[in-house]
């Protein structure tokens, strides 16, 4: 039997009920051995006193079971004692043989984490079959008790088939398993599987019920995904006000700094907006960084809420393409085949059209394409290479095309009626492809 406690926002604490004369262990109570995020769990520890650790280790030496377990965890993340692995198995075992579920848990993650790759230039995992076979036994032994991040950790494993044959049903059973519990990682996974339709039929209602269940706990990530519906009207009513208040709730300066900035929600205040976005840059460094240089970008570029500066545009520009923002490397490339801020340079331009990533309508492909296709490749390469250019630009071309671009399969199919065997065999492959 288990209770779950709130210790934090965003956190969750599942601990087993002791009892003895009908009272909750202090051990239960106090020996913490979960939380929503893994990468908390230290954290966890950590803000635990020396004296609750120490009173932990007593009770784990007098056989309690969630005490035994967070003395595992101790010695599995060196928080008041050395590092020791296993340590931290010989703890869990003793708590696992009484078929105490966390524990179980544990050994089924020490498992799993042990896999290690070969460190060559291909590399395989390590005895990989053995070892996840080992830590799916033990999640299934702590899953079916109901324990929840067992089931939560079982099913991402069915769903991606890593270790396992993959199971979209059984995965998908205990997603709502653990998330009926009122556990967070599930409840939120299960909204992203509804709202991605990935793998499974996309239901945005049935995402929203689940962020809202798991913002209700004040889980930040459900919290933003469900910002992002209210704003979009995605499964739920278009509410734009809810939007911002969710958004402000949890901090999310960039989405604030876009409702500012179009005045969705909240009275447009483009300054406010551009505050946002700056406040929003963190250290200048990853997806998020880029994405805040990519909206500070157009607001200089445009002259909303800052004087007008196009080369302060480039310079926020040129950092969220450097932070692999597929927006920020498309429009860089337009800038330099355009001349528009930089020296126009189409070699340039090129690059960073080859540089986007993940944009998914194939403009970015469509454009390396007609540089292929034009004068300028024969220019750069020599006349030697027209055959080659020629062959490159319908490479581009077909990359655009299976992206849906209109341009790209205009082009092929006029290349495809003057004979060109390679366009030919795309448009006949492309005209047997299921309709989206």
């Amino acid at each position: 039997m288990r209770i779950c406690l709130s210790i934090a926002a965003g956190t969750l604490l599942f601990l087993p009920l002791l009892t003895h004369g009908g009272e909750v262990s202090w051990a239960a109570k106090n020996c913490r051995t979960e939380t929503f995020k893994w990468e908390l769990l230290e954290k966890v520890l950590e803000q635990d006193s020396a004296e609750t650790r120490e009173q932990c280790r007593q009770a784990a030496k007098q056989g309690d079971l969630a005490a035994q377990t967070y003395v595992g965890l101790m010695y599995l993340y060196g928080v008041g004692v050395g590092k020791d692995k296993e340590e931290a198995m010989r703890w869990f075992n003793k708590a696992a043989k009484e078929k105490y579920a966390p524990a179980q848990y544990y050994i089924g993650v020490m498992r799993e984490k042990s896999i290690k790759r070969d460190g060559t230039l291909r590399e395989e995992f390590i005895d990989h079959d053995k070892k996840m076979k080992e830590a799916v036994e033990w999640y299934k032994k702590a899953a079916d008790q109901g324990y929840a991040p067992a089931q939560t950790r079982l099913a991402t494993i069915n769903f991606s088939g890593f270790g396992i044959p993959m199971n979209i049903t059984e995965a998908m059973r205990l997603y709502r398993l653990a998330a009926e519990q009122g556990y967070e990682a599930a409840q939120v996974t299960l909204g992203n599987k509804y709202a991605e339709g990935y793998r499974v039929q996309k239901n945005e209602a049935e995402a929203v019920k689940w962020y809202k269940k798991a913002a209700e706990q004040g889980n930040s990530d459900a919290r933003r995904q469900l910002a992002e519906m209210y704003a979009e009207g995605r499964g739920v009513e278009k509410d734009e006000v809810e939007a911002v208040r969710l958004f402000r709730l949890d901090g999310q300066e960039l989405e604030l700094g876009k409702m500012y900035a179009e005045g969705r929600g909240v009275k447009k205040d483009e300054a406010e907006a551009v505050r946002l976005f700056k406040s929003a840059l963190g250290d200048g460094k990853g997806t998020y960084s880029g994405m805040a240089q990519y909206e500070l970008s157009k607001m200089y570029a445009e002259g909303r809420g800052v004087k007008k500066d196009d080369a302060e545009a480039v310079k926020w520009l040129r950092l969220a393409a450097e932070n692999m923002n597929s927006s920020a490397q498309f429009e860089l490339g337009k800038r330099y085949l355009e001349g528009r801020g930089v020296e126009k340079d189409e070699y340039e331009a090129m690059t960073w059209f080859r540089r986007v990533s993940s944009m998914e309508d194939g403009v970015a492909e469509f454009e390396v394409g007609k540089w292929y296709a034009g004068s300028q490749c024969v220019e750069k390469y020599g006349g030697d290479r027209a055959k080659r250019c020629e062959g490159e630009a319908i490479n581009w071309y077909i990359k655009a095309e299976r992206k849906g671009h209109p341009g790209a399969i205009a082009v092929l199919r006029e290349l495809a009626a003057k004979g060109n065997l390679l366009a030919q065999q795309e448009i006949e492959m492309m005209e047997k492809r299921p309709k989206k």
